[in-house]
């Protein structure tokens, strides 16, 4: 084949516009740090580095999940911790009410310490969660699961505490095919629902004991508290068991990141010492191509002359 002035330019050319090309890629390698920057830069390793994506995004919503769930442990064993020791200051007021002789006056100032312990139980049972979410609600979590309705006054019922929230308890994924416990059932917890104690009659039973001088009422509630204390306390276990398995998860997961981050690394990122070394071998390929394909064309023009 012969070969003619206008193919001997057109080699020079692609072959300048080739060495331009690559030079171009490496710069980009350069200046991203990572040997893939696009699809069509390697299909293969891009698969690769997808299915790694995938699965630190799906870690990542893993450690969300426990992120916000263990916000949402801490504030139900900050308020079963509570609940705890309202039974227990009403155990040492009913111990001194079935034990003690007092007047009316004493009577009554003890019975506004268990006024306010009611109210403290009721706070309990109604609290939120960082984002504002009421822990012992259910799936209702945007109202006050329990409700009261009228007063602590003198010779009169005390106050009525109705449960109006929503008795499921909530799972969240922590992991493919694992899950966890983040809520308790208020009305168990609280209202003794299913067979247990119900916290707040006992407030107001002995109320009741020391608004109308019954000592034998009072003691009566003495048994009532230790159950509601055995109840609490196995609530607050079941809690501790779920924070337990969310911190364990929580370490399994930051080792799979830093496991997945790694190879992710090894798919993608640019060997910087290698890259910079073949950035000055192009630059030099580059520019001993320019310089061939000039002279080849000086000669070729001069030839005209």
């Amino acid at each position: 084949m012969r070969i003619t002035n206008s193919m001997i330019y057109r080699f020079g050319v692609q072959g300048a516009q080739d060495q331009r090309a690559r030079l171009a890629e490496i710069q980009e390698q350069a200046s991203t740090g990572k040997v893939i920057n696009r699809p069509s830069d390697d299909p293969v390793r891009v698969r690769a580095t997808t299915l790694l994506r995938d699965g630190l995004a799906q870690i990542s919503q893993y450690e969300r999940n426990i992120t916000t769930s263990r916000l949402r442990l801490s504030t139900t064993e900050a308020a079963l911790d509570g609940a705890y020791q309202v039974m227990v200051r009403a155990g040492e007021l009913a111990n001194n009410a079935a034990n003690g002789t007092h007047n009316a006056e004493s009577r009554a100032l003890i019975a506004q310490e268990v006024e306010q312990l009611h109210d403290q139980l009721l706070r309990e049972a109604n609290s939120r969660d960082a984002g504002g979410g009421r822990v012992f609600a259910g799936y209702a979590t945007d109202a006050d699961p329990f409700s009261v309705s009228g007063n602590f006054v003198s010779g009169s019922p005390p106050p009525t505490v109705s449960f109006v929230g929503d008795s499921n308890e909530i799972y969240v994924d922590i992991d493919d095919g694992v899950d966890m416990q983040v809520t308790l059932a208020g009305d168990r917890v609280f209202a003794g629902t299913g067979g247990g104690e119900d916290l707040f009659g006992i407030v107001q039973d002995l109320w009741t004991a020391l608004d109308t001088n019954d000592q034998p009422g009072a003691a009566a509630i003495l048994t009532r508290l230790e159950s509601a204390k055995t109840q609490v306390s196995a609530e607050r276990t079941k809690i501790g068991s779920s924070d337990a398995q969310a911190e364990l998860w929580e370490q399994r997961h930051r080792d799979n990141d830093a496991m997945l981050q790694e190879q992710l690394s090894e798919f993608e990122d640019a060997d910087s010492i290698e890259v910079f070394s073949q950035l000055v071998q192009q630059e030099a390929a580059l520019q001993g191509s320019m310089e061939v394909t000039s002279r080849i064309l000086q000669t070729n023009l001069l030839s005209f002359l």
